[in-house]
């Protein structure tokens, strides 16, 4: 386990903020979105929806807030024709089944 020491941003105390912040009364969610998150961070690039939040520590890692936005934005689209660009058939086959591996395992959460 991950020792984060930082300084609390309510009472300045050096301590292990994640567990700390219930003296306050707060969840590691509010916390974040008060002290930590910056402005556009947490809302879908797409649609403006909200991402999940993943922990204090890692915040919202997602920029967006389903596959279905990946999927709807353009500059994605463009990165991924440009990634499978100069890949043989085989490697295609197999980064299709590693995207739908993944896909497939995200959604048993």
């Amino acid at each position: 386990m991950i020792d984060y020491r930082e300084i609390c941003a309510i009472c300045g105390k050096s301590c292990d903020v994640k567990n700390h912040i219930k003296e306050h009364g707060l969840t590691t969610k509010e916390y974040y979105d008060k002290y930590i998150k910056k402005p556009d961070e947490g809302i879908c690039k797409i649609c403006g929806k909200l991402t999940p939040f993943r922990g204090i520590i890692r915040g919202y890692p997602q920029i967006y807030c389903s596959n279905k936005c990946h999927g709807q934005d353009p500059d994605a689209k463009i990165l991924h024709s440009d990634q499978l660009k100069n890949k043989s058939k085989k490697e295609k086959q197999e980064t299709r089944k590693r995207q739908i591996d993944a896909w497939k395992k995200s959604m048993r959460r």
